[in-house]
C-alpha cells in the first residue's frame, strides 16, 4: 500500500513539473528561438573551443568572442521580441495626428517632437539589428572552420597569430554593433516612457 502511494505520489509529481516546465518553455518560446539559432547560441559553441585551444592568448581571444557573441544575442532576442510588437506604419500616423493639432495646442507639438525621436531611434534599431545579421552571416562560415584551424594550431602546423588577429578584429566589430545596438534600444524606450507619460491616449 505505502509503496502504491508512492509510486503515485511520484507520478502525480512528475507530471506537475513536467507541466510547469512545458509552460516556461512556451512562454521564452520566441526569445529562445531567436538566441539559440542566432549569433548567442553560435557564441556558446564559440567559446567552448576555448577549451581546445593551447595558446594563452588565443584561447583568451575565443572566449572573449564567445561570450560577446552570447551578451549580444540575449540584447537581439530582446529586441527581436520588441520589434514584433511595434507597428512603424502607426507610429508614423500617429505622428501626422500629433503634427496636424499642433498648431493649435503646444502640448501635441511637443508629443510630436518625442514621437519623432522615438521613431528615428526605431530607425537606428532596426537597421544596426540588420548589421548584426550580417555580422552573424559573416562569421558563420569562418567560425565554422575554427575547430579545424585549432587542431592545426596544436600540431604546430600553423602559427597561431593568424587566427588571433581575425578573432580579435570580428570581436572588436561585433562589440561596436553591440553598443550601438543597446544604445538604440534604450533611446526607443526611453522616448516611449517619456511620450506615454504626456498621454493617456492608446498607442499602436
Amino acid at each position: 500500500m505505502v509503496v502504491a502511494l508512492a509510486i503515485a505520489f511520484e507520478a502525480w509529481w512528475v507530471a506537475v513539473a513536467a507541466v510547469f516546465v512545458y509552460g516556461v518553455l512556451l512562454a521564452l518560446n520566441l526569445r529562445g528561438h531567436s538566441f539559440f539559432h542566432g549569433i548567442g547560441g553560435m557564441g556558446w559553441r564559440v567559446h567552448s573551443l576555448a577549451s581546445i585551444t593551447p595558446d594563452g592568448a588565443l584561447r583568451e581571444a575565443i572566449r572573449d568572442l564567445g561570450g560577446g557573441m552570447v551578451r549580444v544575442g540575449r540584447t537581439a532576442a530582446e529586441v527581436d521580441e520588441f520589434l514584433a510588437g511595434v507597428s512603424r506604419r502607426s507610429l508614423a500616423h500617429r505622428l501626422g495626428e500629433l503634427r496636424d493639432q499642433s498648431t493649435g495646442w503646444p502640448a501635441a507639438l511637443q508629443s510630436a517632437d518625442l514621437l519623432a525621436r522615438e521613431i528615428a531611434a526605431l530607425d537606428r534599431l532596426i537597421e544596426h539589428r540588420q548589421m548584426l545579421r550580417e555580422e552573424w552571416r559573416r562569421l558563420e562560415p569562418e567560425l565554422a572552420a575554427m575547430r579545424d584551424r585549432i587542431f592545426e594550431i596544436r600540431l604546430g602546423r600553423v602559427p597561431a597569430d593568424d587566427l588571433r588577429s581575425e578573432v580579435t578584429a570580428s570581436c572588436q566589430r561585433l562589440s561596436e554593433i553591440a553598443v550601438e545596438l543597446a544604445d538604440a534600444f534604450d533611446d526607443v524606450k526611453s522616448y516611449a516612457r517619456a511620450l506615454d507619460g504626456r498621454t493617456t491616449k492608446p498607442r499602436a
